[in-house]
């Protein structure tokens, strides 16, 4: 399966306080149909961005429900309250930015570039560690691949 499916454009809300549904710090509700285009559904993981001041922010969240308002609007959990709120607003007084199929960014080996763009690597070392260790990490979203 391709995991870079495409994007669209949106405005992002704070879904606080919570609405009755309740979403949880990293969750989102989106528009079914946008995200079906890009690929994507119902307890999947996707990336949203947005400009602030500082450059752009990126995080990743797993849709949850889905609502039948404007298309483009995304309510998001309040895992990234502060940065939302250093959101560059559009013409429309709006965060906008854009949703994102490809969750993980491939091919990206340098500390260095990941930090300047905002990512991050997963780095093993089992040759000097503990061979007795395990490590379970179990989470949705595919993002595994």
């Amino acid at each position: 399966m391709n995991y870079n499916q495409g994007s669209y454009k949106a405005q992002f809300q704070l879904d606080i306080p919570p609405s009755p549904s309740g979403l949880a710090k990293e969750h989102c509700r989106a528009n079914r149909e946008q995200i079906e285009k890009i690929q994507r559904h119902r307890d999947e993981q996707v990336r949203i961005e947005f400009p602030t001041a500082n450059g752009t922010t990126s995080t990743i969240y797993t849709v949850t429900t889905f609502h039948n308002d404007d298309a483009d609007l995304v309510f998001l959990g309040g895992k990234i309250q502060n940065q939302l709120r250093n959101c560059q607003l559009s013409n429309t007084d709006t965060c906008e930015g854009e949703v994102k199929a490809q969750v993980t960014i491939e091919g990206l080996d340098d500390d260095k570039e990941a930090e300047k763009r905002g990512e991050f690597i997963e780095h093993s070392s089992h040759d000097d560690q503990n061979h007795s260790l395990v490590v379970i990490a179990p989470h949705g979203g595919e993002i595994e691949p």
